[in-house]
């Protein structure tokens, strides 16, 4: 879910953006990307490069207030979600004319805007969502579609999609990663050729799942997008504490650990 949050009272930004935060806890949503600003133009400009699922606006603004700029950010995605969030409630009649999602009083409480969140006039698909394609890290290493373990022909491709995971989104070298996964720490030039074709069968696993995007392979630097990923470590480094529950990669314990 890509959210934008708009106020123009730096103070009253922060707190949103926190409460925010907290409903998508609660909701469960560890893809949750927040995008926060005091700016209109800096909100029409970063909706002109991103699509928004919803966007929290203030409505009381000077220069463009939040009816004006949610017909604007409207008419960039049709279907983007408007909550208004204002300390005044003169406001609400004009803005339910406007098709909107939700409105919230402020300060807006975190129920209200887990409510919100739960009620949206337009529904978001979240990435992987569809597909029930989830990773499960603490205890051994599982990847998961619609509750069956995901099959891939080789271990080696696992184990490769485990260090990309533990990567977190940072890139690994092949040397890397060739040290990491293999038996030897002598560089082998078949390893590298190997890890090609891990890489290559980890690429058709993720596509064939819907989350093509999900992994990334320039020249020699290999990622994931972690925003992209149903994962419990994820969501652990996001706050979750309570996920952390036996040992961590436990089959891959002689290079992974937190």
């Amino acid at each position: 879910m890509k959210i934008l949050i708009v106020d123009d009272e730096k103070m009253a930004l922060e707190d949103l953006h926190y409460s925010v935060l907290q409903a998508l806890k609660i909701l469960h949503q560890p893809q949750g990307e927040i995008t926060a600003t005091t700016s209109w133009k800096e909100a029409l400009e970063s909706a002109a490069v991103t699509s928004f699922d919803v966007a929290f606006l203030d409505i009381s603004m000077p220069g463009k207030n939040g009816l004006e700029l949610g017909k604007e950010l409207t008419a960039l995605r049709e279907n983007l979600n408007l909550i208004y969030v204002t300390a005044y409630d003169d406001y609400a009649a004009r803005a339910n004319r406007l098709h909107i999602s939700g409105y919230l009083l402020k300060p807006a409480e975190v129920d209200a805007i887990v409510d919100e969140l739960k009620h949206l006039r337009y529904a978001v698909e979240q990435p992987g969502e569809e597909q029930g394609f989830r990773i499960r890290c603490f205890g051994n290493f599982e990847v998961f579609y619609e509750d069956k373990p995901v099959h891939f022909r080789r271990q080696k491709t696992k184990e490769l999609f485990a260090y990309l995971i533990d990567k977190n989104g940072a890139s690994a070298t092949a040397d890397e990663i060739c040290h990491a996964i293999f038996e030897n720490d002598e560089k082998d030039v078949s390893h590298k050729n190997t890890l090609r074709v891990l890489a290559m069968e980890l690429k058709q696993v993720l596509t064939a799942h819907g989350l093509k995007e999900a992994y990334t392979h320039t020249r020699n630097a290999y990622s994931i997008r972690p925003e992209l990923l149903d994962c419990d470590y994820f969501r652990y480094l996001k706050g979750e504490k309570e996920l952390y529950q036996g040992k961590y990669m436990e089959q891959y314990e002689k290079w992974a650990y937190i």
